[in-house]
């Protein structure tokens, strides 16, 4: 599945006339600084990361990253380390979908052994 695809299905899900997904590929290693509330946050990004960004109007926001496979882990994984982390029963089967996309996106990754 590429990365267009994935975007497309995840905005299929999307219930709520302003909410979309937003799917990047981060080209280049580096870090990344944002501001939250009055909190800088730094980030270490990493070549072919995918981040999969919530947003509803003007508001994005990361939801997950799939990281590609590194030293450490030999395969491509999913980072859920986000601040959406409560779910009630209206977006709860919502994210579970998402994940099973995310599951479907991993798996081709893996199978093709694609590093992009």
């Amino acid at each position: 599945m590429k990365i267009k695809e994935f975007e497309k299905q995840l905005n299929q899900l999307a219930t709520l006339k302003d909410l979309k997904f937003q799917v990047k590929e981060k080209v280049n290693d580096g870090i990344i600084a944002s501001l939250d509330s009055n909190l800088l946050r730094l980030q270490k990004v990493l070549q072919g990361e995918i981040i999969v960004y919530v947003c509803v109007n003007d508001y994005k926001e990361v939801l997950l990253k799939i990281m590609p496979p590194d030293d450490e882990v030999k395969q491509w994984y999913l980072d859920n380390e986000s601040s959406n982390c409560l779910f009630d029963v209206t977006s709860l089967p919502i994210y579970i979908s998402i994940l099973k996309l995310a599951l479907r996106f991993l798996e081709d990754k893996n199978e093709s052994k694609d590093f992009k």
